[in-house]
């Protein structure tokens, strides 16, 4: 940065002394120390019927390979909706694009785009709570965004609990380093709902899964340790009369013979010796080590408790159910109304409630939301479009020229009428009927 640095700390970081560059380092964290990214969830009681602490064994379940293609999704998905600001006017909500918090959101600080923000907290709020830092400038405005990983921010309050949260503890390299207490208002905390037994913070959805990943890990480094371990034999070559034996070296040049004979471009090819011989090719069942039936549950549970089906993220299980019930389309809708669509809530009410004020003055008329008309999942198809235009012009909903527009064609006034059923006669104030002129055809 061209400009002093001075300007661009939080109050917690603000110059004091020859110390002002060390600190200014740790206002974002060294990924290189902070190895310790926490655990499925917050608290680290055991699970019912087991004295085994799961918890700790899965650790940040970031290397189970069975939460990684659903946090993936979430991920790539959660970007295709922009947020959005709205405000209301005459009754109606329309998109403010020039606001500054938007701007803000798209271009958070030097380092990364707003695109690589949301991945980072849709991730962490995935297991419970995402941290922003809000860094500011003298004039106290919000000049930058940093995401910071769950484990190294903190909530703190007094022992006698008259506050709340009192501050946060923000640890840049890692659980072990001194904390450096941040103002609360400095901090974007996204929670998922409230854990009972700290409602300082958010309960994690995958927190009672622990047991189904370390199962699914376990299964995973089972087939992985028999296909490493488990020797394959092709096939046994044995003399065919009892009692003879080969010397050593007759053997290798067997071997040596048919590796060079027998395998690669010459399989299938006859063979011939010179005297009686049993060659028996080895068959080895593999169903009876076979695991998916176990790592299918841990799919289907990690996917239920996000709200996804299985099969949009790609699960074998999930992708055996649309064969039989519902089409992948639905499933990708359900996904984004059951998964996705309440993760936004979540994070549009917590923005517009700690991060909004710090960008407009009266918020009673303006909302923090995410433009959905962008996501193709939610999307209707030509049909369906043509089904709801159809039904809403015959039950006088909209005008003609209302139903072309929506569906593509040219509309003028002469269309800006409602359909006349043929049943109806409209009559005036005296009682007579009157003469309305026919509705123009509806277009198929």
């Amino acid at each position: 940065m061209n400009l002093s640095l001075s300007r661009f700390v939080p109050a917690f970081l603000r110059p004091g002394g020859n110390g002002q560059k060390a600190a200014l380092r740790q206002m974002v964290h060294d990924g290189a120390q902070s190895v310790f990214f926490g655990t499925l969830s917050n608290t680290v009681t055991l699970m019912p019927g087991t004295t085994i602490d799961y918890k700790q064994a899965v650790g940040d379940g970031l290397g189970s390979s069975v939460l990684a293609a659903p946090l993936n999704w979430l991920m790539r998905n959660f970007i295709q909706a922009p947020p959005i600001v709205e405000r209301k006017r005459k009754g109606q909500w329309s998109a403010d694009v020039d606001h500054e918090l938007v701007r803000r959101l798209q271009t958070p600080n030097p380092f990364y785009s707003g695109v690589t923000l949301w991945m980072a907290t849709v991730l962490d709020l995935a297991f419970g709570n995402a941290y922003w830092l809000k860094i500011r400038n003298l004039a106290d405005e919000v000049i930058q965004l940093w995401w910071v990983p769950r484990a190294l921010m903190e909530p703190k309050w007094p022992q006698d609990g008259k506050i709340y949260v009192d501050h946060y503890d923000y640890r840049p390299r890692g659980g072990r380093s001194p904390a450096t207490p941040v103002d609360v208002r400095d901090v974007v905390h996204f929670r998922f709902g409230l854990d009972p037994e700290n409602s300082r913070l958010g309960l994690s959805p995958l927190g009672a899964l622990t047991r189904d990943i370390y199962t699914d890990d376990q299964a995973a480094a089972f087939m992985a340790a028999i296909l490493k371990n488990l020797g394959i034999i092709g096939i046994i070559i044995s003399p065919k009369e009892k009692g003879q034996t080969a010397n050593k070296d007759a053997v290798k040049e067997v071997k040596a013979y048919l590796e060079e004979r027998f395998t690669g471009d010459q399989r299938g090819k006859p063979l011939a010796l010179g005297a009686p011989t049993d060659v028996h090719l080895l068959q080895y069942q593999m169903q009876g080590m076979d695991v998916s039936p176990v790592r299918d549950i841990a799919e289907e549970r990690v996917c239920a408790a996000l709200g996804i089906p299985a099969a949009v993220v790609g699960f074998g299980t999930g992708l055996q159910q649309t064969k039989v019930g519902a089409t992948m389309k639905e499933m990708r809708r359900m996904a984004w109304t059951d998964g996705m669509i309440p993760l936004q809530t979540i994070v549009a009410d917590e923005i517009q409630r700690t991060l909004l004020p710090d960008f407009e003055a009266r918020t009673t008329s303006t909302r923090v939301a995410f433009d959905l008309t962008r996501v193709p999942a939610l999307w209707e198809d030509q049909n369906e479009r043509h089904d709801r235009v159809r039904k809403d012009l015959l039950s006088r909903m909209i005008t003609v020229g209302e139903a072309r527009r929506e569906t593509g064609r040219d509309a003028d006034a002469t269309h800006d009428i409602y359909v006349q059923p043929v049943n109806v006669i409209q009559l005036s104030a005296s009682g007579e009927a009157e003469h309305v002129p026919p509705t123009p055809p509806v277009e198929e």
